[in-house]
């Protein structure tokens, strides 16, 4: 073999032997290999298609994931990643769809399990059954009871503003409600709803609540609004007087537990980086059953009926209500008073 051809020889040697090592990210690259964004992950290379942990780099950004979930920036200054892939209920997405959850059990209802009956989405709330043991059908348009064929019994025609996601981003902080699904409250009870949120509850500025019975004592700027156009004091609408037709809000007379009475203003964003400030106010009452308070700050808000101006009968009640930092859940019931 002369010199010539033998260096020719090394050299595809050598070509051949580089383009060995270099595989695709699906493959079996060597060591140094990586990925990012949302491509694959892990040391086995598993699938990480929503890039779930990986950096960003705007704390409170959002992006789409899976077709119909979000995920949120979010972490220390030091270190911002994106966060799991979640449907408008909160439930974590899966790619190629389904949700994390595993079967309901005889007694267990959704959001934390699914019914394999219904294609893998949480328990439906069904004739009498309200959220947050139960999730809205899809095209309830934010009715808390789903209204099957020739059911006259269900709630139809809930106010707008419960099904509009743009406005009512974040429902599941409005855990509990009394009276409850099927319950009453008379002429001199009270209407409660519990909130439950990473942060204490926003309300109006410069409230003054009384530190130990929760008695709103001194009402504050009842008139501000939050960045979203809706008050930052808990209201609580009679329909057709809904919150967006400009109907009158029925403000809170109690509130236990946790609060800020400083939210942001004049058109201010909140900032998420900052310190959770609060007040709490001992007191709150156990909430009705199967009501989960799974997150640090829990509040109780309280109206008189009497303070409503209502008759007996049967009330849509719409409840708006912010939460500790820039979201808000609306909540539109059926309230029964009686004598």
């Amino acid at each position: 073999m002369s010199m010539k051809t033998l260096a020719i020889s090394c050299l595809l040697s050598v070509l051949m032997a580089c383009s060995a090592s270099r595989t695709n990210s699906n493959g079996g690259a060597g060591a140094g290999a990586g990925t990012s964004g949302g491509g694959t992950a892990g040391a086995a290379g598993a699938p990480n298609p929503t890039g779930e942990g990986t950096g960003c780099s705007t704390d409170g950004a959002t992006r789409s994931c899976c077709t119909t979930g979000t995920q949120l920036c979010s972490g220390t200054v030091e270190f911002l990643a994106w966060g799991a892939c979640l449907d408008a209920k909160g439930v974590k997405v899966v790619c190629g769809g389904g949700t994390t959850p595993s079967g309901c059990g005889v007694g267990e209802f959704g959001p934390n399990c699914t019914k394999l009956a219904d294609a893998g989405v949480p328990h439906y709330c069904g004739n009498g059954e309200f959220p947050p043991n139960c999730v809205l059908k899809p095209g309830d348009g934010g009715t808390p009871s789903y209204c099957a064929p020739g059911d006259r019994k269900c709630m139809r025609n809930q106010p707008a503003l419960c099904g509009n996601s743009a406005i009512n981003t974040e429902p599941q902080i409005l855990v509990g409600y009394s009276p409850s699904a099927g319950q009453s409250v008379g002429a001199t009870g009270q209407i409660k709803v519990w909130v439950n949120d990473e942060r204490p509850e926003l309300i109006s500025p410069n409230e003054v609540i009384d530190a130990t019975t929760g008695a709103i004592t001194t009402p504050g700027d009842r008139s501000a609004k939050a960045v979203d156009g809706y008050l930052w004091e808990p209201a609580l609408y009679i329909s057709p007087q809904t919150a967006e037709s400009g109907g009158t809000p029925h403000f809170p007379q109690v509130i236990k537990g946790w609060y800020n009475n400083m939210p942001p203003v004049n058109g201010a964003t909140f900032n998420f980086r900052a310190p959770v400030m609060g007040t709490q106010v001992p007191g709150l009452e156990t909430p009705p059953p199967g009501t989960q308070l799974t997150l640090q700050y829990s509040t109780e808000i309280i109206w008189d009926v009497a303070a409503l101006g209502l008759t007996p009968g049967t009330y849509t009640a719409e409840f708006v209500i912010h939460d500790g930092d820039r979201d808000r859940g609306i909540g539109c019931v059926t309230i029964t008073i009686t004598q």
